[in-house]
């Protein structure tokens, strides 16, 4: 099948650009012609214009965003250029019903947070050229079930019926439709997690560090944990390295200009990870590196507890003054608990997309 990928892939993001990638991947593996239709949406975008939305005082929006324009354009640079090597982009008009594709599949991210997407049309299958075709949601995630309101409920009654498969990232975004809607709704593992580290493998950049370290990846708003990894970085004897997912002013060590080829390069050769991020907790698991995923709030906290529960791993995301770096994770079981995970994913794809045989999942 030729298969449309509606995602987060115009995002300065991490996380975003590489699921987008492993997606595509793990659809051509199997023997269909994946591409990711190139929708860039301004609420997507803006955000990562290099001067960015003044939210406040003129003059110090200004002056910050002359600080940081140098590196949020080397940023934009190299996530630019990550898309244009590596995703195979298509343009769509989605006015038009006469189109080679058979199947748009939507996900993964947060393709249904009404504070991202503002319930966008497009990521509900709301246009023409969807008429007709086959309509599938990935591991599609909301964010957290505490961002629901009446027209993201409407958007779930009304448009969700024209899918012919739904799949959600968390149980709780998964219980809400089947509760309220009566939805056959499966939970699916992320992109990332479903191609597998021997298709990350082959994006990955060693970084040039000539130590040991532990690996602080850094989320706006976050800048309080770095106390906190510095006195874990001690009690391993290991240098902090700290990589910022937003740009700084106050704060010019950290390691905030990288390409995700290089992202992906940190985390693999850490010797031990702290994030608050759900994309920072998966690539750890897959990694079979040692990590703490820190709490910053329930709403907050959601999507990367959920994975963790799943894999028993619930007492990897702790509260700040809490250790756990003396306890090593077991991944002979957690591989066999996610293996079971992501050949559920695969049997939901091969079940909705064509009867393609599965190949043998492998974790490591």
């Amino acid at each position: 099948m030729k298969i449309g990928i509606l995602t987060f892939h115009c995002a300065d993001n991490y996380g975003a650009v590489i699921q987008a990638f492993c997606l595509q991947e793990y659809l051509r593996e199997v023997g269909h012609d994946a591409h990711v239709i190139d929708y860039r949406p301004k609420y997507i975008t803006y955000a990562y214009r290099i001067f960015g939305e003044c939210s406040g005082n003129i003059i110090k929006h200004l002056l910050r965003s002359c600080i940081v324009a140098p590196s949020r354009f080397k940023k934009h640079f190299l996530f630019q250029r990550f898309r244009n090597n590596h995703l195979r982009l298509v343009n769509l008009d989605f006015k038009r019903k006469i189109h080679d594709f058979d199947a748009f599949v939507f996900g993964s991210d947060q393709i249904w947070s009404p504070a991202i997407t503002r319930c966008d049309e497009i990521y509900f299958g709301q246009f023409n050229a969807a008429t007709g075709k086959k309509l599938i949601s990935y591991s599609a995630s909301m964010g957290t079930i505490y961002d629901m309101g009446e027209r993201l409920s409407f958007m779930y009654g009304n448009c969700l019926k024209d899918f012919s498969a739904i799949s959600v990232r968390e149980n709780t975004l998964a219980s809400y439709l089947r509760e309220h809607y009566r939805y056959d709704v499966t939970i699916t593992c992320d992109p990332v997690i479903l191609a597998g580290k021997q298709v990350l493998d082959k994006l990955v950049v060693k970084p040039r560090e000539r130590s040991s370290y532990v690996l602080l990846i850094l989320m706006a708003g976050d800048e309080k944990f770095i106390d906190y990894a510095q006195i874990v970085a001690d009690r391993l004897l290991c240098k902090l390295v700290i990589l910022a997912t937003y740009e700084s002013v106050m704060q010019p060590q950290h390691k905030k200009i990288v390409s995700p080829e290089s992202y992906l390069g940190y985390i693999k050769y850490a010797s031990y990870i702290i994030t608050t991020s759900f994309h920072g907790t998966a690539l750890s698991i897959l990694f079979h590196k040692e990590f703490a995923t820190l709490k910053r709030s329930p709403k907050l906290d959601e999507r990367a507890f959920s994975l963790l529960k799943g894999l028993g791993l619930e007492d990897r995301m702790i509260e700040v003054g809490q250790f756990c770096d003396n306890i090593k994770i077991d991944y002979s079981q957690v591989d066999i608990k996610l293996g079971k995970i992501v050949l559920k994913s695969k049997k939901f794809l091969a079940n909705n997309l064509g009867d393609i045989p599965l190949k043998q999942t492998q974790i490591i």
